[in-house]
């Protein structure tokens, strides 16, 4: 490693990774980076960053919300370049303004226009049955997704016609393959969609309208490796920390 690249603020390359590592954890909790220390061997004409077993479990058990799962990387050898897709620090979102005056934020890459103009909302519960979806007739569908059935339901409230829909989906659902969508959506998880619930319980002619084309920064945890990118280390050669490289790749819009 040319270390006359880095930053006079960090005196070694374990400043520098550590620095790398605070800057992506999650202030709210605990950090243990602290307790990670690198050793470097040089390979070919680069370096590894080479953890003990103990620094290995450490990291195993760090907790983590979504993400690659651990030790799909093939290609670990010290030797071989891996390069990884992560997340961005910015989120692509659309409003639901309800008619009680309340608000509630999701994620969309629905590209078209936005209307101040309420309508009529229903909640429907899972979306699995494409005849009874029709029967929602010109009004904004709140479908529940519990069981990885989201693409399933996306295609039937599509073929339905309805004027739009909010879906409510589990943590752990590979959203960014559906969040762009031919007809007006906004997706929740089933905490942010807590409020649109109870607004619906609570009036008698629920209605919504919908904003599109937003971006909201800041999110957290960013950047992080990306859930379809794969995860090190490799069972092959675990005790090297991989991947080498780390770039911006998931829901990049344009280059």
């Amino acid at each position: 490693m040319d270390l006359s690249a880095m930053p006079k603020a960090f005196s070694s390359q374990h400043t520098w990774y550590l620095t790398i590592l605070s800057s992506i954890s999650d202030s709210t909790k605990p950090t243990t980076t602290s307790n990670f220390v690198y050793a470097y061997t040089n390979a070919v004409n680069d370096f590894s960053a080479i953890l003990s077993s103990s620094e290995l479990n450490a990291i195993k058990d760090l907790p983590r919300q979504r993400g690659a799962i651990l030790e799909t990387l093939h290609n670990g050898m010290p030797w071989v370049l891996n390069v990884d897709a992560s997340t961005i620090d910015r989120e692509f979102q659309g409003t639901l303004s309800l008619g009680n005056g309340a608000s509630a934020i999701g994620l969309s890459l629905y590209l078209g226009n936005s209307s101040p103009i309420e309508f009529p909302i229903v909640y429907v519960g899972a979306c699995e049955n494409e005849d009874s979806l029709k029967k929602v007739g010109h009004k904004i569908a709140v479908c529940l997704e519990m069981s990885n059935t989201l693409s399933e339901q996306l295609y039937y409230v599509s073929n339905a016609n309805v004027l739009g829909g909010v879906f409510i989906y589990i943590k752990n659902t590979y959203l960014m393959f559906f969040d762009q969508t031919p007809f007006p959506t906004v997706f929740f998880t089933l905490e942010e969609s807590q409020k649109i619930q109870d607004y619906i319980k609570s009036d008698p002619m629920p209605k919504a309208s919908f904003k599109f084309q937003e971006i909201g920064l800041g999110t957290k945890l960013a950047p992080k490796l990306a859930s379809y990118s794969s995860r090190g280390p490799s069972q092959s050669c675990p005790f090297v920390l991989k991947p080498d490289i780390m770039a911006s790749g998931d829901l990049i819009l344009a280059s």
